[in-house]
């Protein structure tokens, strides 16, 4: 649990409208995260940019996704990410420069009776229901949501919401590598220091071809796959170099 002086302390930099929505969670364990999640996010963006955690301000897109307000955007040349489930906090940064940027980020937790199977045939590609049903029985659950976090950050960085069908794109793991990236460290935080991340995996849309529905790939998109534990995994879709994301991540230790 947060100490008196710890909840003092990341309430003075919300907004007075961000303290109402904390208080309006009814469990003290929701409000505590929620509180953490969001002086997180200032904090995070202050470790980029001289400017104090309590003076970042936001604005939302038609979707409904987070953003800085117009003016520090441009300022800053940020733009961020976030995402959280259960006790664990993903927080993306990208430095923009002036350039319109596209980034999402999603952690899922595998769901021991979920009907993935049902699921896929809905939402999933041929290709991806193929690459799922061709690995062995105990790792396909965990595949099919991998492809979820994937398919959700793909969907967070359009900013299109359930506009964007999952079915009009594919994730294509055929040069999948694991790599070693960076991981921002920060006091608030109970961080992590081991996670496997992947890269190489491939963003593909659909493109119409007369009868049958082919997929071409987006070059220039970057996607990361990471597992936090054996049930956590989170992915990052951006339009930027990998290598230019910054990533936080750690878990809201209550």
């Amino acid at each position: 649990m947060l100490s008196p002086q710890q909840i003092a302390r990341f309430e003075a930099i919300l907004t007075p409208e961000e303290r109402d929505k904390v208080a309006r969670f009814k469990l003290q364990k929701a409000q505590q995260q929620g509180l953490i999640v969001r002086a997180a996010l200032r904090l995070a963006l202050s470790q980029h940019r001289s400017i104090k955690p309590q003076d970042w301000r936001f604005e939302y897109g038609e979707k409904g996704k987070p953003r800085l307000c117009a003016q520090q955007r441009v300022a800053s040349g940020l733009e961020f990410n976030i995402s959280h489930s259960g006790d664990w906090l993903v927080i993306a940064v990208c430095h923009c420069e002036q350039q319109e940027l596209q980034l999402g980020v999603d952690i899922e937790r595998e769901r021991a009776h979920t009907n993935f199977q049902s699921i896929m045939k809905h939402y999933f590609t041929q290709c991806e229901i193929k690459d799922v049903m061709a690995l062995e029985d105990e790792s396909r659950r965990k595949r099919f949501f991998d492809l979820w976090a994937l398919k959700e950050s793909y969907i967070k960085a359009r900013g299109l919401g359930l506009a964007l069908s999952l079915q009009s794109f594919q994730f294509n793991f055929h040069r999948m590598q694991k790599v070693s990236a960076e991981v921002e460290k920060h006091a608030s935080l109970a961080l992590i220091d081991d996670v496997l991340i992947y890269e190489n995996i491939m963003i593909e849309t659909a493109i119409d071809s007369g009868q049958k529905q082919n997929y071409q790939a987006l070059p220039c998109w970057q996607v990361l796959l990471g597992r936090l534990n054996s049930n956590y995994r989170f992915a990052v879709c951006t339009d930027k170099p990998a290598e230019e994301v910054h990533l936080m991540l750690g878990v809201l230790d209550l």
